[in-house]
């Protein structure tokens, strides 16, 4: 019969916080920077949608009235959704682009 023997790691040694980096004021600004410019930046494509929609429905409504017809106000809401769909997905993919290339430095 062969005993096996069991080899036991050393437990991790507590760690010395003076070995840990300091972070600087500067550094929690960039943080602080960081968040606010995500913020902007997810509010933005929040916003591109509905405001595309309106503007494609208020153009639609004025060609409307300027060629004294009833239908042009649908195109126009159609143009202006397809617009938005558009830039939300531009405003995307840039952004996963972005996160890439941050995780691939």
């Amino acid at each position: 019969m062969v005993l096996r023997q069991k080899k036991y790691m050393n437990p991790a040694e507590p760690e010395n916080p003076s070995s840990r980096p300091q972070s600087t004021p500067e550094d929690e600004r960039n943080q602080k920077r960081s968040a606010w410019l995500q913020i902007a930046r997810y509010s933005q494509i929040g916003f591109a949608l509905p405001a595309a929609t309106l503007i494609g429905w208020f153009l639609g409504v004025l060609i409307d009235r300027w060629l004294h017809t009833t239908w042009v106000y649908i195109a126009g809401l159609v143009l202006g959704m397809v617009t938005g769909f558009v830039e939300l997905i531009r405003m995307l993919l840039s952004e996963t682009k972005a996160e890439t290339k941050i995780e691939n430095k």
